[in-house]
Order: structure tokens, then C-alpha cells, then sequence
């Protein structure tokens, strides 16, 4: 790379990056043996790939930095991680130095992305690197002078975060646990931590489980007062977004958060997915109907219950009630009264049995409440016995 005429030459500098796996956990930038007589003319702006589109993530790595004295066989890296900015390099020549990326000038970038540009390499953390990158390198002096060279050109080391596979859109019925598997990787060091979160946990709730290091199991949970139809508990019809982080065990990480679960260190990956939870029809509820017991041509005590759906109107149900021994009480003979509110019914069903014949005996009533789809039945033990002498 030669500047001198303010672009460099060539302009931008592309360099392919390929088969690396994972996202960016850290990077540095080399720029390797310059040659250049005066540091502070030069500006250096690196722009990342993208796939969409869109405009791509770009960074200053110098600009207006370095002093005034002029550089020969210098070779810097930049990198977060570094203990400060660039300093006067003045009379340092040969120099090896890292330093953190340090822009302290203005000066545009000609034909490059348009600003704002990111101040620190963090700009690319969490990027696809695969793609070409380019370096815009620019003489602001523009004096004419002899050609400044960048001789080694520049350098990208790449420190991939986590990976996590296996974790695609997931579907489940409603009430139905749902156990993912998926695997871990990391390519410099080990995953040393796994969280997940449901961005609706009123709806869903998650967990990790048998945690090793290489694979895990997510165990999703919808929540079993939640439905999927119906006014009561209603659930969201859209997917709910489940987000799952992988740490490693990287102590270089310039990014971390000390309050990180697992230590202050290491990279972190993030894999989001969707659940669907399937409408499922909730049969309806009985409360308990305990043991009846009276004679034959004597009602029973009133009973009541309580009848409830989840999914349903209580107008929409219908209640039903037969009897295992007819002779001794006759389906007719069992009385069920519905409570109402305003004459609106309230689910409370008021239960009597007329037992009749000559003889006492035993039976078993079912009671029945039905929705439009499916049945619950309760039964009741009758015990009657003979009528009075």
C-alpha cells in the first residue's frame, strides 16, 4: 500500500477473510512496516463485510494520531485491549508497539461508507467476519512528496466467540414441555457458560440443563394457567423469542462485564429462536361430588359443584348426568339445577337424586360437562337404602 497523492494506493485495500467459524469475540489490526514522514498526516479506517446490504460496520483505527515525527520500519497494532492510545511516536524508529485504535481528527474518508465510524473495535464484535474487508488509508498532508509506503500491508487477527448449533424454530402444544438439544464450540478456548431466556416469561419459561461444556438441553416450559384460546389466560398468537447466550473462557476479553455470570473474562455468542405454542382444547373442570347416601323414595341433600373451561364460554357447555342402575335411579330422577347471576349462568350446578323402586341398593352416576370438543366425567357413588317399613 503506497499513499502520497492523499489516497493510498490501491484504495480501499480489500483483504477476503474465509472459514473462519463463529462470530467475532476479539480482533486486532497490524499495520506492518510503514514508512512515513509524518505520523499525525495519516488516517486509517477499517470497514467490515456485509451480506445485507446494507451499510457496512466501520471503525477508525488512527486518525491525526501519532505525533509529528516520521515513521520508518514501525509496526502497530491496534487492539481494545491495549493500555492506551497511540502516543507521540517521534524518534522511535524501528518501533513495535500495541496501542488502542485513536482517532483525533476529522478528515473524511473519500468514496468510503459515510459516518458516524465506531471509535473502538468493538464496532465489529458479534459480526460475521467471512466476507472482504477494506482498509481506507489517506495522506491528509497531500504535499506531492515521495509515496509512503505501508510495506507489510495490514493484518487481521480474528478471535472467534462461541458457537451454538443445533437451535432452530420450535413448535409444541400448549401445556407441553419441549426438551432441545443442541452442541457448543468454541475454536480457542472452551464454553464455559450457557444461559437462556424467554422474552415472555409470563408465557414460557426455560431452562438449561446437563450443561458439559461441548452440549446442552433446553427444557421449555409453557405455563399451564396460559391458553392459546379462550378469553381466560389468553396467550399470544405470535411466536415467543427465546435467547440463548454461550461464554468462554477467554480472559483477554476487553468487552467483559465483571458481573458476568462464569467471571469477568470470556466471549459471548447469542443464538435466538422462536416458539410456537399449538392451540390445544382444555376439556372442562368438575369440582369433586363427594358419596351420596339416602333412602329409596327419599332425595338426597342438595349437592353442589362447580364447572369451569378455560377455553370456552360457560354458555357454550351442556352438563349431563346417567346413572349405572336405572331401576333404583332413573336418569330422569337426577336433577341438576344451574346457578345463575343475573340470569347468567355462574358454573355452580345444584345436584339431587330421587332413588325409587321397592328395594335399596347402590349405583353409580356419571356427570357429564361437555365443550364442543371433548367430555369430562365425574363419578358418584349413590348408596340408597330400603324404603321405610
Amino acid at each position: 500500500v503506497e499513499t502520497g497523492n492523499q489516497k493510498a494506493t490501491p484504495y480501499p485495500s480489500e483483504l477476503e477473510v474465509k472459514n473462519i467459524p463463529g462470530l467475532i469475540g476479539r480482533m486486532s489490526v497490524v499495520l506492518a512496516d510503514i514508512d512515513h514522514n509524518k505520523a499525525s498526516d495519516l488516517g486509517v479506517l477499517l470497514v467490515a463485510p456485509t451480506s445485507d446490504g446494507g451499510t457496512p460496520p466501520a471503525a477508525v483505527m488512527m486518525r491525526n494520531a501519532g505525533g509529528d515525527g516520521a515513521l520508518g520500519q514501525f509496526r502497530l497494532t491496534l487492539d481494545d485491549a491495549a493500555s492506551g492510545t497511540v502516543p507521540d511516536l517521534s524518534g522511535q524508529n524501528p518501533f513495535n508497539g500495541v496501542f488502542q485504535p485513536t482517532d483525533l481528527g476529522t478528515g473524511s474518508f473519500p468514496d468510503a461508507p459515510g459516518e458516524p465510524y465506531g471509535p473502538k473495535l468493538e464496532t465489529f464484535h458479534a459480526l460475521d467476519p467471512n466476507g472482504d474487508w477494506e482498509l481506507y488509508l489517506i495522506d491528509y498532508a497531500n504535499d506531492g512528496g515521495e509515496p509512503q509506503k505501508l510495506n507489510g500491508g495490514y493484518l487481521l487477527n480474528i478471535y472467534p466467540a462461541p458457537t451454538i448449533s443445533g437451535l432452530g424454530n420450535q413448535t409444541t402444544d400448549e401445556d407441553v414441555n419441549l426438551t432441545v438439544n443442541f452442541t457448543l464450540a468454541d475454536y480457542d478456548g472452551s464454553v464455559t457458560n450457557v444461559t437462556a431466556k424467554s422474552m415472555n416469561e409470563d408465557y414460557v419459561k426455560v431452562e438449561v440443563q446437563n450443561f458439559s461444556g461441548t452440549s446442552a438441553q433446553l427444557v421449555l416450559k409453557p405455563q399451564p394457567d396460559k391458553n392459546t384460546e379462550g378469553d381466560s389466560g389468553q396467550a399470544p398468537t405470535d411466536p415467543i423469542e427465546i435467547v440463548v447466550v454461550a461464554q468462554d473462557n477467554d480472559s483477554n476479553n476487553p468487552y467483559a462485564d465483571p458481573d458476568t455470570p462464569g467471571g469477568p473474562g470470556g466471549y459471548k455468542t447469542t443464538n435466538t429462536f422462536t416458539l410456537t405454542i399449538r392451540a390445544v382444547n382444555d376439556p372442562p373442570t368438575m369440582t369433586f361430588v363427594p358419596k351420596q347416601v339416602t333412602r329409596v323414595g327419599y332425595p338426597t341433600d342438595p349437592a353442589s359443584y362447580l364447572v369451569a373451561d378455560v377455553d370456552n364460554q360457560l354458555g357454550d357447555l351442556t352438563l349431563a348426568a346417567f346413572s349405572s342402575n336405572t331401576k333404583l335411579i332413573p336418569n330422569q330422577n337426577i336433577d341438576l339445577l344451574e346457578g345463575t347471576i343475573f340470569g347468567i349462568w355462574s358454573g355452580q350446578v345444584t345436584m339431587r337424586l330421587y332413588p325409587i323402586g321397592n328395594r335399596g341398593g347402590p349405583a353409580q352416576v356419571t356427570l357429564r360437562a361437555s365443550d364442543l370438543q371433548s367430555d369430562t366425567d365425574q363419578l358418584l357413588d349413590l348408596t340408597a337404602g330400603a324404603p321405610a317399613a
